[in-house]
């Protein structure tokens, strides 16, 4: 008896063997199944684009297996099971974009440079100054440590050039505050601004200076604290508490993350995030960072989140850093897209021509090979400080 089989069009059908999954973006039921031979032609055919997600099959010709997997597509809410004469219609989810890198390349007129401002929509910039000399700045904000100092002239002059509506954040990390000439002064301009801004201080300034706190609470700007768990953290969280501020806890270890746990609930702090910095320390990451098979199949992505996957980098993409030697990064792992003498228009383009991050996608060994290649988050830094292109236990199974 002939029957029709139907795939949502909100449904990714993936092969990579010895796996094959079936994903629903709208309401996150998938299905994973052994690839036979069978099986697998019928997926490459509903993957034909001209077949419309359609597959008409005479259920008696079926093996076993085969008509299980129809089955269980049906009951699981993947796709339909309908006579031939049904009149469903539906699209396999193919990303289909304009390929901007290349027309860029074609086309050097002002005008056409002029739109990839809208790709550009975050900075962070580190003032420098002395600190403590650690690589977290390259993971997380955290002070950079460096005999170079940004001033606020030199910021302000080069967020004056920018002169972008697209730009709808802004990060600026402090290493050494209570030695910042004209502190207020940036503080000030980047009230003005109104996009909204972020400020970034470690919290051993606070207790070199608590003076710095009263500065900041006459501003609307958002105020970040950067803590790390020692024998000092408590006592500073206790003299600057306050609603208006935001911490971000910067954890190692196990142990760490529970002397937090109790000092959270103990201080009844509301306004925090949790941030794992890696430090040698990969049992922890392995333990408590990576993900599981689990942990992925449990994240509901939309059709657009995975499409997003598949383009582009949803943790780097329209972001730049400057250093505080004047440098312009995509990504603080990778070369220089140029400095803040350039034209923002040269920074995006050369960022686009060379790729360095925005575009970065798991495209690359071990992802290209794993079954849930789009479902995983985009590559972080994380990868680039602990050396290696996947942050799961998924793969490290399977090998």
């Amino acid at each position: 008896m002939n029957k029709k089989l139907t795939i949502y069009s909100d449904t990714f059908i993936w092969i990579k063997k010895p796996k094959g999954l079936i994903y629903n973006s709208q309401n996150g039921h998938y299905l994973l199944f052994q690839p036979t031979s069978e099986i697998e032609s019928i997926c490459k055919y509903l993957n034909n684009f001209d077949n419309l997600y359609s597959i008409i099959f005479d259920d008696e010709t079926l093996n076993s297996e085969t008509q299980k997997f129809m089955q269980n597509i049906e009951e699981r809410h993947l796709g339909i099971l309908t006579n031939v004469e049904a009149n469903i219609v539906s699209l396999p989810p193919l990303l289909n974009i304009l390929n901007a890198v290349e027309k860029l390349k074609a086309d050097k007129s002002r005008s056409e440079s002029e739109n990839i401002l809208k790709y550009f929509s975050a900075l962070t910039v580190y003032t420098g100054g002395k600190c403590a000399n650690t690589n977290y700045y390259k993971q997380t904000f955290y002070p950079c440590n460096s005999n170079e100092v940004l001033t606020s002239e030199t910021i302000i002059n080069f967020l004056d050039n920018i002169q972008s509506q697209y730009l709808n954040s802004i990060n600026i990390v402090f290493s050494d505050i209570l030695n910042y000439s004209d502190a207020q002064v940036l503080i000030d301009y980047l009230e003005s601004l109104q996009i909204p801004t972020t400020i970034y201080v470690h919290y051993t300034e606070i207790m070199i200076n608590n003076r710095f706190l009263d500065k900041l609470r006459n501003n609307n700007l958002t105020v970040k604290i950067i803590c790390e768990i020692d024998k000092d953290l408590q006592n500073i969280l206790l003299f600057c508490k306050n609603e208006s501020y935001h911490y971000n806890f910067l954890i190692k270890n196990e142990e760490e993350y529970n002397i937090l746990e109790e000092m959270i609930e103990n201080l009844q702090i509301k306004k925090y995030t949790v941030i794992p910095v890696f430090d040698n320390n990969l049992q922890f990451f392995e333990e408590h960072v990576f993900v599981n098979e689990s942990d992925i199949l449990a994240t509901k992505l939309s059709k657009r989140e995975i499409f997003a996957h598949q383009a582009l980098n949803t943790n780097f993409w329209g972001a730049l850093t400057v250093l505080p030697d004047g440098k312009v990064y995509s990504n603080l792992h990778n070369e220089s897209v140029g400095t803040i003498n350039d034209s923002i228009y040269d920074l995006i383009l050369n960022e686009f021509h060379n790729n360095y991050s925005w575009r970065l996608i798991r495209n690359q060994k071990p992802c290209c090979d794993c079954i849930y290649q789009w479902l995983c988050p985009s590559p972080s830094n994380y990868e680039f400080v602990i050396g290696r292109m996947n942050l799961c236990n998924y793969y490290n199974m399977q090998k």
